[in-house]
């Protein structure tokens, strides 16, 4: 019986999984959704999600968004509704799809909070993920430590031919020109 099925659950998992791969990136839905970059370094990452703060996901009815993820590391959420989002979860590990869930707490939170505004994209960070707890039956969990390299201006970069013609890489190129822009940081002693 156990074997009929997990057989059952790795079919329903193979089909929702071929179904979701070689979609193309959608252009902005909206002139009011914006988007968030940033670069995880992660054990054979291959998905991540976040969570709108105080909104409730129930599938079928609300699923997270996902990101789209470069081989870098680097990744885009898009067509997000402005308010406030955090890293919740990635997939990822050697030889399979292992799922693996922040340890959330208030201080957690606050700390890989973004802020998403209309019409904008936003630079979360760029993050390495070491797991805490190796997923078996239940999600594995594991923490973030925030690195300073990707910066916002290499991921934006390399984000530019995952997002060509879609609407994003327009916005893309804007935010490069505003951070050209910006006085160069100056050392402190």
């Amino acid at each position: 019986m156990k074997r009929i099925l997990l057989s059952i659950i790795l079919l329903i998992s193979v089909l929702v999984i071929s179904g979701c791969a070689g979609h193309r990136m959608p252009g902005p839905a909206l002139s009011g959704h914006g988007a968030i970059i940033g670069n995880i370094q992660a054990p054979g990452i291959w998905d991540l999600i976040i969570y709108e703060l105080d909104k409730v996901y129930v599938t079928p009815f609300a699923k997270p968004p996902y990101a789209y993820i470069d081989k870098k590391g680097n990744f885009i959420f898009i067509n997000l509704t402005p308010g406030h989002y955090y890293l919740s979860h990635w997939t990822g590990g050697r030889g399979g799809r292992t799922t693996y869930k922040i340890s959330l707490g208030k201080k957690i939170v606050d700390q890989l909070l973004t802020e998403v505004k209309a019409g904008e994209i936003t630079y979360t960070g760029s993050f390495t993920a070491k797991v805490t707890r190796k997923a078996f039956i239940v999600p594995g969990k594991f923490e973030f430590g925030r690195v300073p390299e990707p910066s916002e201006k290499e991921i934006l970069s390399d984000l530019l031919t995952l997002t060509k013609g879609t609407g994003w890489d327009a916005m893309i190129e804007n935010r490069l020109k505003e951070i050209d822009k910006r006085p160069p940081a100056t050392a402190t002693k």
